[in-house]
């Protein structure tokens, strides 16, 4: 699915980055979240720069541009849309205060107990790209 939100979009000209986690159901859903650097829309370069992340990612920010999320369905790929969106936005208004906390180390392995205790469906891709996290 691929839209034009504007909370995303604000953040990606703002260079408010989601490659960490702020909110706990985004790292569940998503892992992480890059930004795709801006080329022009219908671009070969920016179908290359997309298709570079697309193996390894479940939304990705296309700087100036939009959001493009992915799932096994348009239901999954909305959601995680709509879940990229809602992040965007309580980080834009995190921003005004001037600090947008990620969410630490400790928390972030607290979540994933809690999802696997819980029985709770966390994506592959959101997985690993947590443990890449937690890995550095």
């Amino acid at each position: 699915v691929h839209a034009h939100p504007p909370f995303s979009i604000v953040c990606s000209l703002a260079t408010i980055s989601f490659e960490y986690p702020i909110l706990p159901e985004t790292a569940l859903l998503l892992g992480s979240i890059p930004t795709v650097p801006y080329f022009p829309p219908g671009s070969e370069e920016l179908a290359n720069a997309t298709g570079e992340k697309l193996t390894d990612h479940n939304a990705l920010i296309l700087q100036r541009h939009g959001v493009v999320a992915f799932g096994h369905d348009l239901e999954e790929a909305f959601d995680r849309l709509e879940e990229v969106e809602h992040a965007a936005k309580i980080a834009y208004y995190l921003s005004l205060k001037g600090r947008i906390p990620a969410l630490g180390r400790r928390q972030l392995v607290n979540i994933m107990d809690f999802a696997q205790k819980q029985g709770l469906p966390v994506p592959k891709i959101a997985s690993r790209l947590l443990y890449r996290i937690l890995s550095k």
